[in-house]
């Protein structure tokens, strides 16, 4: 067995903020949608593996259940937490920045619609000194004295 790999602050920031501390199967299956406490659990259940796609928040019953092996019922899956997790996150309006798996120097899909071809074969060419460019960018907006101001930024911490 791997050893533990614990998450990093940022990462469980992330899990923390974006579930709001809500079990995604109690706020599904039992209708219960204030915060519980809870724990970090492993949807992979590779305890050495601990990126933000890979976690979830559960409350403590459901973490020891998901945990769990049985020989008589059927175990909550990790594709079934996922998927109640994953909904719980659009219906809460939050997210996680799951940075999308990239071979070295090939930039993402979004970058390749986005910049024209010389561009591209520059950023290809820089051997990962502009991949900043490459990374998704997020959009905000926010009400100011009556005006509407909604613009796209970068930031290192994704935040």
């Amino acid at each position: 067995m791997k050893p533990r790999a614990k998450p990093t602050k940022l990462v469980e920031q992330e899990v923390l903020l974006a579930s709001q501390r809500r079990c995604c199967l109690c706020y599904y299956l039992l209708e219960i949608r204030q915060p519980r406490r809870g724990q970090l659990a492993h949807l992979g259940r590779d305890r050495s593996e601990s990126a933000a796609a890979d976690l979830v928040w559960l409350c403590l019953d459901h973490h020891d259940e998901f945990d769990s092996r049985t020989s008589q019922s059927k175990n909550l899956t990790s594709a079934e937490v996922r998927q109640y997790r994953d909904r719980l996150y659009r219906e809460l309006g939050t997210s996680i920045v799951i940075p999308e798996p990239r071979v070295a120097n090939r930039p993402s899909q979004e970058a390749r619609d986005i910049f024209p071809d010389a561009v591209m074969k520059v950023l290809e060419a820089s051997k990962g000194a502009y991949d900043y460019f490459l990374k998704p960018w997020r959009s905000t907006a926010w009400q100011e004295e009556r005006q509407s101001l909604l613009f796209a930024y970068k930031s290192p911490n994704r935040w």
